[in-house]
């Protein structure tokens, strides 16, 4: 075996370990599949770039596609109406007059639930299994 071959052997586990580390990195974040995002970018996904890849029809799923980014991309749960309602400006997508409609929507489709624990006097939501399955489909070009 000559040099040359050996030193493109090790190049090559080199790369190969830090794809691996990446995706272990990906796999420690709740709920997110590696398979879903890109290996070749060492920047975050941004809140416009994941509405972009649900392609949301309306306000309901609209909030529902944020609620998912702010409980599983950011984790923060249990979240608010000013936490949708800063996802919408931080999506630059334009916000429903009334954000609490499309969120009781999501509610009664069984798609968010109410969270009783918070240490907050704020109303606030979590994502259900139902619709972080609903989001996980749509991420995957399923129509759900």
């Amino acid at each position: 075996m000559e040099s040359g071959s050996l030193e493109d052997i090790m190049k090559r586990l080199v790369e190969i370990e830090a794809r691996v580390s990446k995706l272990e990195q990906l796999q420690s974040v709740k709920g997110i599949n590696p398979e879903d995002f890109p290996l070749n970018s060492e920047k975050k996904l941004s809140i416009r770039e994941f509405v972009n890849l649900i392609s949301p029809k309306n306000s309901v799923e609209k909030v529902l596609a944020i609620a998912y980014y702010k409980e599983v991309i950011q984790s923060i749960t249990p979240f608010t109406v000013k936490d949708i309602a800063d996802g919408f400006k931080e999506s630059k997508e334009p916000a429903p007059d009334n954000i609490n409609l499309p969120i009781y929507y999501n509610v009664q489709k069984g798609y968010l639930m109410e969270n009783n624990s918070s240490e907050s006097k704020l109303k606030s939501w979590e994502l259900t299994n139902t619709g972080i399955k609903v989001v996980k489909e749509r991420m995957n070009g399923n129509q759900a």
